[in-house]
């Protein structure tokens, strides 16, 4: 997410990932005509092994900021990674999917 937004007191990650958007974008549109897609995944917060290790008051306190109240699950985002990958989405290409539980557009 901070490639789309910013996160006071972190400019330097968030930098980083607004670099990754924008080669994303770039690469996009120079291998499009070889039929080759580039895309990026901004996922929110996730359910992964390392927030799982939080104790839980910590966890409580992240899950409760996100709009929908709780982490996404990890099949969740490789379910829509395989959606990029797939021939379903064959036109899309120099675009960063947002995956998260719309945390950025409170």
């Amino acid at each position: 997410m901070a490639g789309l937004t910013s996160v006071p007191g972190q400019g330097t990650y968030v930098a980083a990932k607004h670099g990754v958007v924008g080669l994303t974008k770039q690469a996009g549109i120079e291998y499009v005509r070889d039929q080759i897609r580039v895309n990026a995944v901004a996922p929110g917060l996730v359910a992964t092994p390392q927030f799982l290790a939080f104790p839980e008051a910590d966890r409580a306190m992240y899950e409760a900021a996100q709009p929908g109240g709780r982490a996404a699950r990890p099949e969740e985002i490789a379910n829509a990674i395989a959606w990029l990958l797939s021939d379903e989405a064959s036109y899309v290409t120099g675009h960063t999917l947002l995956i998260d539980g719309a945390a950025t557009l409170k």
